[in-house]
């Protein structure tokens, strides 16, 4: 995705230093959205952020792409029609202007965007891009495609593509949000229902995930996100502005003193109902299985078996569950052992399957089994799992975690 992880190698040995460690271990098989996304949802623009635009639209086909795309408007006169993907554009050096071709043939002005400003466009509408400053400037342009249209760009320079995302059903609320963040400043995205994609548009930032891995974003890299609430912070090497690691100045400093880095968030939010049509009633969404997870395709007919996976943190002490990310507990694919046991079950991490630094047990018959650490890494001497409906117990008494109908692969917060 162009995306770089962070260096797990150093901070395993960083954290190697300090004196009594504790193992966390996290089972995460599968993160899904949110069981239910309402209209009444709050804004997904959460403290100094901002939606800088939206609309209501389908997403394209049963699944799509979100890509970024690096393109130029042509100077006021010399720019022509184009038929326009569903997305946004973004103005990042100079200013645009987005006019409309009407089906008589006829034009509407429909927007001026300054660096920073951006403008929702709906699949196939007719449309002129056009620079102000009496030269060709540069824009990005945020779109959703068919997966097999991902790298038809036609002019322009592909960024980034995502995964092929399953389309959820109806016409739904599509924001685009946008930060600037000083050195100090953690932002955070809260969990939308969906997936969301960020774009890193000046300096670099940090992104920690609650539950899955963090990546550093460098000015003009993205990444996409399942449904989890996130933290962005500004990386400690970011620069906002510098010529050499700048994207696009966004001039809109919403209230943020000295900004080192910004960033915008496209968001697909809830089912928006027509006019006249009767609101429609939101249901759990399937899972979706994660970039650490194997693939799992659900049966059509009621699954009668799930899957727990686990993943081992090493943590520094003092750290909470709340405060765990990739920087203070980072990942560890061995050194533990755990026991899972149930009516007739008795297995261990010799009995699951590893995939990447996650550990699966699967086709478990539904019912509650008991999870319990046997072995730790170091000096770790005790560990945590994060609960959640599914998940009851503590490190003392030993923990239950439950699959049924509703949860056969086991979702945590």
């Amino acid at each position: 995705m162009g995306a770089s992880g962070f260096g797990q190698s150093w901070l395993r040995s960083r954290f190697l230093l300090f004196g009594m460690l504790f193992l966390l271990l996290s089972p995460v098989a599968f993160v899904a959205a949110r069981s239910f996304v309402t209209l009444t949802d709050p804004s997904p623009a959460v403290g100094r952020a901002q939606v800088v635009t939206q609309g209501i639209s389908a997403l394209p086909g049963t699944e799509y792409v979100m890509r970024v795309v690096r393109r130029t408007a042509p100077a006021l006169g010399d720019a022509k029609v184009g038929r326009r993907v569903l997305g946004f554009a973004l103005a990042t050096d100079e200013p645009i202007l987005i006019t409309d071709v009407e089906g008589d043939g006829t034009f509407k002005d429909r927007a001026r965007l300054a660096p920073g400003e951006a403008y929702m466009t709906l699949n196939g509408e007719r449309q002129i891009r056009a620079s102000l400053s009496g030269k060709p400037t540069q824009y990005l342009s945020i779109e959703f495609v068919p997966p097999d249209r991902g790298s038809d760009i036609g002019t322009g320079e592909l960024l980034f593509v995502s995964d092929p995302i399953t389309a959820p059903p109806g016409q739904r609320d599509v924001d685009l949000v946008r930060n600037v963040l000083a050195q100090q400043d953690i932002a955070k995205v809260p969990d939308t229902g969906g997936q969301i994609m960020v774009l890193a548009t000046d300096g670099a930032i940090d992104i920690l995930p609650k539950r899955t891995r963090g990546l550093r974003l460098e000015s003009g890299q993205s990444a996409v996100f399942n449904a989890e609430e996130i933290e962005i912070r500004p990386s400690q090497t970011s620069a906002y502005g510098v010529p050499t690691n700048q994207l696009g100045a966004l001039t809109n400093m919403l209230q943020t003193d000295n900004p080192v880095a910004g960033y915008v968030v496209v968001v697909i939010g809830p089912e928006v109902p027509k006019t006249g049509e009767p609101t429609p009633t939101p249901t759990p969404p399937a899972a979706i299985a994660t970039s650490e997870s194997p693939s799992v395709t659900p049966s059509p007919s009621k699954q009668a078996t799930g899957s727990i996976g686990v993943t081992g943190r090493l943590c520094n002490p003092g750290v909470t569950v709340e405060s765990i990310s990739d920087v203070n507990c980072p990942v560890i694919p061995s050194g533990y052992d755990l026991s899972l046991t149930g009516a007739t079950l008795d297995r261990s991490l010799s009995d699951a399957s590893q995939v990447d630094s996650s550990w699966y047990w699967s086709d478990l018959t539904l019912g509650t089994y008991a999870l319990t650490a046997t072995s730790y890494p170091g000096r770790a001497n005790d560990y945590f799992i994060p609960g959640s409906a599914a998940v009851g117990g503590s490190s003392s008494s030993g923990y239950t975690v439950t699959l049924d109908q509703g949860s056969p692969d086991i979702i945590l917060p």
